[in-house]
């Protein structure tokens, strides 16, 4: 069997991000006819060498990831493509068939046929010989959060919140505001030094306005879940502008934290059912929640505001009266914000930084999450920012 990792990140507006895992896993399949080719080629028959070993072909591990297709993602299909891949003897693909697609006309059939033609692989061997085979492999498509703003461990979420913590004390700096029973820590503004910390994006919005002179992290180590599950966030600010979640700072933030832990994130599933799977595999503890579904939508507890980020803007309002933008939110079943769409606005005028800033400090906010008959479940729904008059 074969395993090979890829992830990707597509960056879907207002500072948010979706990534996906792709897993590719099969098993090799050396057709009868490739073995009557190499024992034709030796004079005899596949019978008349029983002892020979027939070993599969291996995909290499640099192959490259099928893109995430866009039609799938705007519509939220997800799951598995079976295809099967004829080999050549050097390795190479001359042909893919896709068997299987998790839905039909989402793009899945040529994203992947596109991909695997590119694969190399450690070609099939009978007796030491090469030959052509067949290899049936899949590719498991998951919508997951970006891996640069959300990871989960296999530590408590006390024991992560302890080292977090003590990365910002390490710094040196004042520590900022630090929420303990929530479990959210924001930064003072740290100098964004980009020999340290690294280089922004060259896609991120207001990049070619230049560098951001600092920055704010905004930690967020659930404590309404376990094992720990950790959302980091940031607010980058220059002279002109003011960016949201660039994933840098968070990125650097991370690395530091798995220094401490000694261990490596796990990306955390955007849907709440693979979050849920994802979390019992590693606790190795069946979930009680899993699988149910609330049988009265009416019982839904709304998830209750942790802390709410005021609004960073350069600009002024120009209507001369307070702007108050709507923004349509999902809150994860761990009381992170997943999701953040400006849905309209109370005001004549609003620019579109504004609009991008209200989404984006929308991210950031934290709260305890939505429960229905006992179970922690996902959210969504609607809130204010208000940006005062100038």
């Amino acid at each position: 069997m074969a395993l090979s990792l890829r992830r990707r990140a597509v960056r879907l507006g207002s500072g948010h991000y979706l990534v996906w895992l792709f897993v590719a896993y099969g098993v090799a399949v050396v057709s009868l006819s490739a073995h009557s080719l190499v024992a034709e080629a030796r004079g005899g028959s596949p019978a008349a060498h029983p002892q020979r070993q027939v070993v599969s072909p291996q995909p290499l591990p640099d192959n490259p990831s099928p893109d995430y297709p866009v039609q799938a993602l705007a519509a939220a299909v997800d799951g598995d493509v079976v295809f099967v891949a004829r080999v050549s003897a050097e390795g190479r693909v001359d042909a893919v068939q896709v068997l299987d697609v998790p839905k039909a006309g989402m793009g899945f059939e040529d994203a992947v046929r596109e991909a695997v033609l590119q694969w190399r692989f450690e070609a099939a061997r009978n007796d030491r010989v090469a030959i052509p085979s067949a290899y049936v492999g899949k590719v498991n498509f998951t919508r997951q959060l970006s891996y640069a703003h959300a990871r989960m461990y296999s530590e408590s979420s006390q024991a992560v919140w302890r080292e977090a913590k003590d990365i910002v004390t390490s710094l040196e700096r004042t520590q900022g505001i630090t929420y303990a029973v929530s479990q959210v820590l924001i930064t003072q503004w740290l100098r964004f030094d980009t020999a340290d910390v690294g280089q922004p994006p060259a896609e991120s919005a207001g990049a070619g306005q230049g560098l951001p002179q600092e920055f704010q992290l905004h930690v967020f180590v659930s404590p309404f879940v376990e094992p720990a599950r950790v959302h980091v966030g940031s607010v980058s600010r220059g002279p002109n502008n003011v960016q949201y979640n660039l994933g840098v700072a968070e990125r650097w933030f991370f690395e530091k934290l798995e220094r401490r832990l000694g261990e490596v994130g796990l990306p955390i599933p955007l849907e709440s059912e693979r979050h849920r799977a994802a979390a019992s595999s590693l606790l190795d503890v069946p979930d009680p929640c899993l699988g149910t579904v609330p049988t009265d939508a009416s019982a839904v507890a709304v998830p209750t505001r942790l802390t709410a980020v005021a609004p960073t803007y350069l600009g002024l309002v120009a209507s001369g009266t307070d702007a108050t933008i709507t923004v349509k939110i999902a809150v994860s079943l761990d009381g992170a914000v997943v999701s953040s769409q400006v849905v309209g606005t109370e005001a004549n005028a609003v620019e579109e930084d504004m609009a991008t800033a209200a989404a984006g400090v929308v991210s950031l906010w934290r709260f305890s999450p939505s429960t229905s008959e006992g179970c922690r479940v996902p959210f969504t729904g609607k809130v204010n920012v208000t940006f005062p008059r100038q």
